[in-house]
C-alpha cells in the first residue's frame, strides 16, 4: 500500500535532515582529529627545534667522530650522496619526489640514530614515521647540511661483527677491510657504500655476493648509464644488467 503523497514527502525530508547530521557530526569529529594531529606535530616540532643542539652534542660527547667531509676525497662524498640522498642539499629534511631517494633521507636517518636510540619503529599507521619527518624539517632549520653528513659518515650503523655494532664509515673500514678509512680503494668505499641500505643483507663479511651485485649496480647508477625506476627503487633494479 503505497503512502499518501504528502507522508512520503515528509519521511523523504526525515530522511534527508538524519543523513544531514551525521554528515555533519562525521565533518565535525574528522575536523577535531585533523586539528589535534596539526597541534601534535607543531609540538613535536617546536620540541624538535630546542632539543636538537641538545641532541648534537650529545651525540658529540658520547661518540668517537674521527671524519670530516674533506676525508672524502675525489667523487666519493658525490658517489654517497647519489646512492643515499640524490637531492640531499635541496630537501628540507625530507625527499618525497627523486628517484631512487627511498623514504629515508640522510637527515630522517640522523633522526633516528640521536632521537630514537633504543630503536625507531614505524607505528599505528606510521605515525612514527610522520613524526620522524617533522623532526627531520626541524633538525634541518638547525642544523647546516655539511655538518648533518658529518655526522651521518660518522654515526650511520654499518652492520655488526662478533655481535658488536660497526658505527660510522672509519669503523666500518677497519672491520670489513683492516684499513683506515683514507687507504681504501675505490672499489671497498663503494663496497661500504652499498651496506647503508641493509647492512645485514649486503654485509661484505658474511654476503659478499650480494654486496658485489649491489656495487656493480652503483657502478652503473653513478656512471649515468642506468637510473632508479622511481622514488622506492633502492635496490637499482633498472641497473641490474
Amino acid at each position: 500500500m503505497e503512502l499518501p503523497a504528502e507522508l512520503a514527502y515528509s519521511a523523504g525530508i526525515r530522511r534527508y535532515l538524519f543523513g544531514r547530521d551525521r554528515l555533519l557530526r562525521a565533518l565535525k569529529c574528522s575536523a577535531v582529529v585533523v586539528a589535534l594531529l596539526v597541534f601534535a606535530l607543531l609540538l613535536q616540532y617546536a620540541v624538535a627545534y630546542f632539543e636538537t643542539p641538545k641532541v648534537v652534542a650529545i651525540a658529540e660527547q658520547s661518540n668517537t667522530l674521527p671524519l670530516t667531509i674533506n676525508d672524502f676525497h675525489g667523487s666519493r662524498l658525490e658517489w654517497l650522496l647519489e646512492v643515499q640522498d640524490p637531492d640531499f642539499y635541496h630537501h628540507p629534511g625530507f625527499d618525497w619526489w627523486t628517484r631512487g631517494a627511498g623514504y629515508t633521507t640522510v637527515t630522517q636517518g640522523l633522526v633516528k640514530r640521536l632521537f630514537y636510540p633504543s630503536g625507531f619503529k614505524r607505528g599505528f599507521l606510521r605515525w612514527r614515521k610522520i613524526q620522524q619527518t617533522t623532526i627531520a624539517l626541524a633538525f634541518t632549520s638547525r642544523v647546516p647540511k655539511n655538518e648533518q653528513l658529518r655526522l651521518f659518515v660518522n654515526l650511520a650503523y654499518m652492520g655488526t661483527r662478533n655481535g658488536h655494532p660497526i658505527v660510522g664509515f672509519s669503523q666500518a673500514a677497519q672491520e670489513y677491510f683492516g684499513k683506515n678509512f683514507q687507504a681504501l680503494t675505490d672499489e671497498e668505499y663503494l663496497s661500504l657504500v652499498a651496506v647503508l641500505v641493509s647492512p645485514e643483507r649486503y654485509s661484505p663479511a658474511t654476503h659478499l655476493a650480494a654486496n658485489q651485485e649491489r656495487v656493480t649496480r652503483i657502478h652503473r647508477l653513478i656512471a649515468g648509464t642506468c637510473k632508479p625506476n622511481g622514488l622506492t627503487d633502492v635496490e637499482y633494479v633498472g641497473c641490474s644488467q
